[in-house]
């Protein structure tokens, strides 16, 4: 895993970066009227596929796989709800994870994904980084230079012990 530090720590510019940077952006989300996820489907374009998180896996798993074969694409963008969204809806770190790997998995298996594109900090661009890790994929995280990520137990983490917690999560 490679985590990509930018200065900026406006989420627009992150955001740009990681859908410029995957050849396909995947959100899978609860809500798609935050801000961010509006920022997202913006900076996109073309290459944005929304799927609800809670979807059939499988369902999406062959949207997913018509799209990347459509665009002739090779990496992707995963992106979606940050953990605060998603433990509004009930939704735990866990599941988020359960849910982005039981879609990225078998699309992988068909079609191989030669590189994920995440932020990283929590909820479903998270659960992409450890899907990542689990499937053998290269993955970029990209986070702001003095990222401290907090999570749902309101423990921070810096870049250096974000890797230590992703593998950590990796191998539960």
């Amino acid at each position: 895993m490679q985590i990509n530090e930018v200065g900026s720590h406006d989420y627009a510019v992150r955001a740009k970066l990681n859908a410029q940077s995957g050849d396909v952006t995947l959100a899978m989300s609860l809500d798609f009227n935050t801000p961010r996820e509006k920022i997202v489907k913006e900076v996109a374009g073309k290459r944005y596929m929304g799927a609800l998180l809670t979807s059939d896996a499988i369902k999406t798993s062959r949207l997913l796989l018509r799209k990347l074969r459509a665009d002739g694409a090779k990496t992707l963008n995963v992106t979606g709800n940050s953990i605060s969204t998603l433990v509004i809806h009930n939704l735990t770190q866990e599941k988020a994870n359960e849910q982005v790997y039981a879609v990225l998995s078998p699309v992988h298996k068909l079609y191989p994904i030669r590189k994920i594109f995440s932020g990283g900090s929590s909820g479903v661009d998270l659960a992409a980084a450890v899907c990542g890790m689990v499937l053998g994929i290269e993955t970029v995280v990209t986070t702001p230079t003095d990222l401290k990520q907090v999570t749902i137990d309101q423990i921070q983490y810096g870049a250096g012990q974000l890797k230590k917690h992703l593998r950590t999560t990796e191998a539960a």
